[in-house]
């Protein structure tokens, strides 16, 4: 009996769930229940004995663990999972769970022992550091980017020059070429127009229509 009382002394001084299922009852109805778990949901102990612990942790809304759970223990495992637990007001939380079997002489399991604490600020704390890593990844994508299309234009100004160097240089000879040309034109039109000139005054001096004073 000493023992039996120090024992729940010491589970009701630790801030941590625990609670004993009867699992050869219908509903595997809770035998034993500390005071966090029942502070913690807004109730006393003994309102919980005798409820499954379904009452506190529900499975609708975490089903699939819920059920991993569930058969594990069916097959008598220990067994651990991430639950919504319900308060009696209604609120929820998140609690991390631990259901451990304990076993009579031979070997038959015929409690289980449920061991947990409130793991939502655990939880929103992994979660915001979750969202602030995929930020930063974000972030750091986005300036790769960046970088490259930095990069990028740098190549595409460099080609640009290298093209309005070379065009330039191209474009030279040909202007000068095509001045000289022009040039060329220019003169032959002129040395034609003079050669004209010279030839029709030596065929008006041979019909002899142009004045003496001319012709001397």
């Amino acid at each position: 009996e000493d023992e039996l009382k120090l024992r729940d002394s010491a589970l009701n001084a630790t801030t941590a769930h625990f609670l004993i299922a009867d699992i050869r009852q219908p509903g595997w109805p809770m035998v034993y229940a500390n005071r966090a778990i029942a502070t913690d949901h807004g109730y006393e102990p003994q309102d919980l004995l005798g409820k499954g612990a379904d009452f506190l942790c529900p499975p609708e809304p975490s089903l699939a663990a819920h059920k991993e759970m569930h058969q594990g223990m069916l097959q008598g495992k220990v067994v651990r999972g991430n639950l919504i637990s319900r308060r009696k007001d209604g609120s929820t939380f998140w609690a991390g769970v631990t259901m451990a079997p304990i076993r009579d002489e031979d070997g038959r399991v015929t409690h289980y022992l449920g061991m947990g604490s409130d793991i939502t600020a655990r939880l929103e704390e992994q979660e915001r550091a979750r969202q602030l890593q995929t930020q930063l990844t974000a972030e750091m994508q986005e300036r790769e980017r960046m970088a490259i299309e930095l990069r990028l234009a740098q190549k595409l100004e460099s080609v640009g020059r290298l093209a309005a160097g070379i065009a330039h240089e191209i474009n030279t000879p040909i202007q000068y070429v095509g001045d000289s040309v022009a040039f060329a034109q220019s003169a032959q039109e002129e040395l034609g127009q003079l050669l004209a000139a010279c030839l029709a005054a030596i065929d008006r001096i041979a019909a002899g229509e142009l004045p003496a004073d001319v012709m001397a």
